[in-house]
């Protein structure tokens, strides 16, 4: 077998080669096979990510099968695809060794490094959750739990990343007519993320009435979809959503591909001009539509219901952003147009010293 062979003293040797260089160890004879290659295994991620080989026991499960075991448990959770990632990169890191062998110190140096890699503590935090979850469904809440030594990274307080609607129309403008470019369209005019317009079927459309039929994000037993009223701009996007047919669920991975591509492509026309590059992804079009409906209405309610939000503090994000604008705009109209009562005064003052002067 490759990677494996026996020597002639009758022991077993294991062999790889990681970044150029050959790594060996030799085992005693009858040495389980599985052992063998988990060893194999185990010495790749160690050469990449410098973690320490922990000696594998063929009948205890490796921390990926405890993965596999966790993800059957848990298909029905809705970032299911998340989880499957974040998880997948935990059994990059830590290998084929059992997960009773893995310690605080370990998961913290990882999170500190992905830190150091520039991922934002939000990202972080995930990944870390996504552990924590691994431990409290198999073990159990009570059982030890070595990611909760593994403090979580503080996040700062995040703000929209919205874009103008002219910045908008000059990135679809750079995509070629596909229904990735209309769901675009009722994604920045209705802010809706790209699973509940995936679930928007024909029936939950009302379009000469204004308003659509839409599932809440947060999901739970009996929730109900909700009627909303619509934006001018949403109902003339729906409009071309239903007469493409673009009903039905799509890849968010392939959007974000398209949308990127066509920034790039405006980017390159910017650059052309000697203007700085923009940085957006699709979401940031959810973003830019609470900051337009909270500048336009000026009413936390109405974003919180719009946009889909289940508390009030993630409303009032797009609220704080509009009010800048608005303070800027106010103080800008007070210092071009003084007040009629001070021009009045000045007048009245500009009379009584003429009146002076002619005596």
């Amino acid at each position: 077998m490759t990677g494996i062979r026996s020597l002639p003293s009758g022991k077993l040797q294991a062999f790889v080669k990681v970044q150029g260089k050959f790594y060996s160890e030799t085992f005693d004879k009858g040495t389980n096979l599985k052992l063998l290659k988990n060893w194999r295994e185990d010495k790749r991620v160690a050469v990449r990510t410098g973690a320490v080989i922990a000696t594998v026991d063929p009948d205890v499960p490796t921390f990926p099968e405890d993965v596999a075991t966790y993800l059957k448990l848990r298909t029905s959770m809705p970032t299911y695809g998340t989880r499957v990632q974040h998880l997948n990169e935990w059994s990059a890191y830590f290998g084929r060794r059992p997960r009773a062998s893995i310690t605080p110190q370990m998961i913290r140096a990882r999170l500190e490094s992905l830190i150091a890699d520039g991922y934002s503590a939000g990202s972080v935090n995930r990944r870390r959750t996504a552990l924590m979850s691994l431990w409290t469904v198999l073990d159990g809440k009570s059982a030890r739990n070595p990611v909760r030594d593994a403090p979580k990274y503080r996040e700062p307080k995040g703000e929209p990343r919205a874009l103008s609607y002219l910045t908008i129309y000059r990135i679809l403008v750079c995509m070629r007519p596909s229904k990735t470019r209309t769901r675009l369209r009722v994604l920045a005019w209705t802010g809706w993320p790209h699973k509940q317009i995936g679930q928007l079927k024909p029936e939950h459309l009302d379009l000469k009435r204004g308003r659509a039929y839409v599932t809440p994000r947060r999901k739970g037993g009996g929730t109900q979809g909700v009627w909303l009223p619509l934006v001018p701009g949403a109902i003339v996007a729906l409009t071309a959503f239903h007469q493409e047919d673009c009903h039905g669920t799509f890849s968010a991975s392939s959007m974000r591909h398209a949308f990127l591509l066509a920034l790039a492509k405006l980017n390159t026309h910017r650059e052309a001009l000697k203007l700085r590059p923009i940085t957006a992804r699709p979401y940031d079009l959810r973003h830019s539509f609470g900051t337009w409906l909270a500048m336009q209405t000026h009413d936390e309610r109405v974003v919180q219901t719009l946009m889909l939000h289940g508390t009030a503090e993630q409303s009032r994000r797009y609220t704080e952003a509009a009010t800048t604008p608005r303070v800027d705009a106010a103080i800008s109209g007070l210092r071009t147009q003084p007040s009629k009562g001070f021009q009045g005064n000045s007048k009245a003052l500009a009379v009584k010293r003429k009146a002076r002067k002619r005596r």
